[in-house]
């Protein structure tokens, strides 16, 4: 592929931008997606309704349907899952298209917290992968949907959010200039993927996973708690030092993108009393 050094194309007559000017940038995009964030909290409050919970279609009702009815009421149920999978797939894809970019731009700038943030994405985002398709049934599973989704939805938030710490605290740590051989980048990639497969495929084949959603409880999913901590120590003390050392785009867009992932975990941990409800 290309570098900077062999390349005249990545050659830029346009100065750098001050720091300055890049702040402003930073927090014209942070407040822009803390308006988004903000945005369902708001809508709820106007009653609109954006969950997918359908009443189950029942025996005794099912035994009076017709063929053609049975068929609709039982997609018109799966209604909840179906759009889990959508949310969830879309989530991966992209988690999978800005991790392989992290790479390429790695490949073209030699920045060495770029391969982390690939690393956090790809992983996490195969995890997550592999809960949505232990939820859909496409990977073995025999514990309930009822349990497996919200416990393995709180264990992936875990993963990602702990990566994501250990990532750019060992970046801050490592004082070495050389850049991380792709060997290296593999090995831990390919490593942190089989840690979440075996341990989505654990959850999916177990009868001992705790209750993970208590509606009548302040904090209605505690388990969500858990990966609040990693990214606010991500948010208010790690990322601000990464960005000392980094002011690239990535850098920037990765403080900007822990603002939805603690929105994301508040409005679990302090909302979501069901599956598939509005939270």
């Amino acid at each position: 592929m290309f570098d900077r050094n062999s390349n005249p194309r990545f050659e830029s007559n346009y100065p750098e931008p001050n720091g300055s000017y890049q702040k402003q940038i930073t927090m014209r995009w942070a407040g822009i997606v803390i308006g988004v964030c903000v945005m369902p909290a708001l809508c709820e409050l106007l009653g609109v309704d954006f969950s997918t919970q359908i009443a189950p279609v029942k025996i005794n009702s099912a035994e009076r349907m017709s063929q053609p009815e049975f068929r609709e009421a039982v997609i018109s149920a799966s209604r909840g899952i179906l759009t889990h999978t959508l949310l969830e797939w879309s989530a991966v894809c992209t988690a999978w298209f800005v991790g392989l970019l992290a790479f390429a731009q790695y490949r073209l700038t030699g920045n060495k917290s770029l391969p982390i943030i690939g690393i956090a994405l790809l992983s996490s985002g195969a995890m997550d992968a592999f809960h949505t398709l232990a939820a859909d049934r496409l990977i073995s599973a025999m514990t309930d949907n009822l349990s497996l989704i919200p416990f393995t939805w709180a264990l992936c938030r875990l993963f990602n959010s702990v990566i994501l710490l250990l990532g750019i605290g060992i970046f801050l740590i490592d004082n070495r200039d050389n850049a991380y051989s792709y060997a290296w980048i593999l090995l831990i990639n390919a490593t942190l993927v089989m840690v979440g497969y075996l341990l989505i495929s654990y959850c999916a084949h177990s009868d001992l996973l705790p209750q993970t959603i208590d509606p009548n409880a302040l904090v209605k999913r505690p388990y969500d708690i858990l990966a609040l901590i990693p990214y606010a120590i991500c948010l208010f003390f790690v990322v601000p030092r990464y960005l000392s050392k980094q002011s690239n785009v990535f850098a920037q867009a990765l403080i900007i993108s822990l603002i939805p992932q603690i929105a994301v975990q508040l409005y679990m941990a302090f909302g979501s009393s069901t599956l598939y409800d509005a939270n």
